[in-house]
């Protein structure tokens, strides 16, 4: 859980930051990122054999049919949505010549957006720190709310950035009027 926990920290500052200034991973970090989503990838799958606490049963449901059902109305989409590399694939489909077009390019980057769902798994990991370190549940609200308040700023200030590098929308309002815009 821990290593889910740094795998994710990783992707909700890393890809943000990336598709801001216009990063593309290379060497080690390229490495580094398929690792991530490789064992995002093996997340998956395990959590189809993984038994779950059903509370209306008060039981731990062991029957793997029950759990991929489970796991299939629940959690699959974002997990699926946040491991697949939608961003690799396109790229894949897309040729040299269609790189080009800065339509393309900014799907492709958009695309990359998608690994963010994986801070949704962050919920779930500190659910379960808090009940196996018998954690009130105050100090952990204090701990979500700092964790959630520093990757907030940290995405505000990548959009801000982001933002900054293109000016068409400061200009349009410049030449036609800010009522005419």
């Amino acid at each position: 859980d821990s290593l889910s926990a740094v795998a994710i920290a990783y992707s909700a500052l890393a890809v943000p930051y990336r598709m801001a200034f216009d990063l593309t991973p290379t060497g080690s970090a390229e490495i580094f990122d398929r690792v991530v989503d490789a064992s995002f990838m093996i997340d998956m799958v395990l959590t189809f054999f993984t038994a779950y606490r059903d509370d209306d049963e008060e039981k731990m449901i062991t029957d793997r049919g029950r759990i991929a059902q489970n796991y299939l109305k629940g959690w699959f989409a974002p997990d699926f949505l946040a491991t697949v590399p939608f961003d690799s694939i396109a790229k894949i489909w897309v040729s040299d010549e269609d790189a080009d077009n800065l339509r393309a390019l900014k799907m492709i980057r958009l695309l990359r957006l998608l690994k963010i769902f994986r801070i949704v798994k962050m919920s779930r990991l500190l659910t379960k720190i808090q009940e196996s370190a018998q954690i009130k549940s105050g100090i952990m609200f204090s701990v979500k709310f700092t964790m959630m308040s520093a990757v907030t700023a940290h995405y505000l200030a990548c959009l801000w950035y982001l933002y900054s590098l293109d000016p068409a929308p400061w200009v349009v309002c410049q030449l036609k009027g800010w009522r005419g815009a």
